[in-house]
């Protein structure tokens, strides 16, 4: 008998657990889609979001969002087969750290996308991309400072990045006036493989202009020359590397990162490649065919 009453203890007990669960998730995703329509209502007058069945998942305190389309004049623009949010900051209105996965991102390439652009990447070969996109971030308000973490993007057909990077000091009024000469860069670590999109720029440019790919390559090659009586003869070799791709475009992949803090205003005024890669410890990989 106190086994029967045990096992029937067990079952509710797991049942008052079960109902609890469900309860509390019930209305953590009912609140949850609130607060997400009432952030997209911001919007409405702009873009206009539509969405499938919102899944909150407790264990993890994590969102998934799947069929996300994103509408602009009635017409869809971007499609996200999935949207993860993870790491939620709850507390401030604008979350001072988030984690966000797309999977399964695609947007057509078309004038209402792209803008003028679109007959550029049109003439390049691209229709439609695809993607998927993953990033965290964190911002620290006592220096205004941004954090982007992780940063990895991956196409099939355009190329693969994982950037890192801090920037300070974040002020968003400046930023929609683009003004971005106060903007200093903490730290940058750039990972990027390309699959076309270098390629078909590069080509493009020796089309174009071959008098002037002709002069960079060569001011590269006389920055090669110097960099063999410098201790660090990696530069020569990843200048070497960065000659030989854009001599005959083939496969290429780069790994940058930021020696010191440097503005904006200083890296836009600059003229020269080679000053820009100054600022940089790299390594450049190509790959031609002849």
């Amino acid at each position: 008998m106190n086994k029967k009453v045990a096992g029937m203890s067990a079952i509710i007990l797991v049942l008052f657990i079960l109902i609890g669960y469900y309860s509390v998730k019930y209305y953590v995703t009912n609140a949850a889609d609130t607060k997400l329509q009432k952030l997209i209502s911001r919007f409405h007058d702009k873009i206009k979001v539509r969405y499938g069945q919102l899944d909150v998942r407790l264990f993890d305190v994590s969102l998934h969002i799947p069929a996300v389309s994103i509408f602009s004049n009635d017409r869809c623009y971007l499609n996200i087969d999935k949207v993860i949010l993870s790491n939620i900051d709850l507390k401030n209105r604008r979350p001072h750290f988030l984690a966000v996965g797309m999977n399964g991102c695609s947007i057509d390439v078309n004038e209402r996308n792209f803008g003028n652009l679109y007959t550029f990447l049109w003439n390049l070969g691209y229709k439609k991309i695809n993607a998927d996109i993953s990033f965290e971030y964190s911002y620290e308000p006592e220096h205004k400072k941004f954090i982007l973490k992780n940063l990895v993007f991956e196409s099939d057909i355009i190329g693969s990045m994982k950037l890192n990077l801090g920037i300070r000091p974040l002020i968003i009024t400046s930023l929609l006036k683009r003004e971005y000469s106060n903007l200093v860069i903490e730290n940058l670590d750039l990972h990027y493989t390309d699959k076309s999109l270098l390629r078909k720029l590069t080509l493009l440019a020796i089309e174009s202009d071959k008098t002037f790919m002709d002069f960079v390559i060569q001011g590269l090659e006389e920055d090669i020359e110097s960099s063999f009586y410098d201790p660090e003869e990696s530069n020569a070799q990843s200048l070497t590397e960065l000659v030989k791709f854009l001599s005959n475009p083939q496969n290429f992949s780069m790994d940058l990162h930021l020696r010191h803090p440097i503005s904006m205003y200083y890296i836009v005024s600059q003229k020269k490649i080679s000053k820009l890669l100054e600022l940089f410890t790299y390594n450049f990989s190509a790959e031609s065919h002849d």
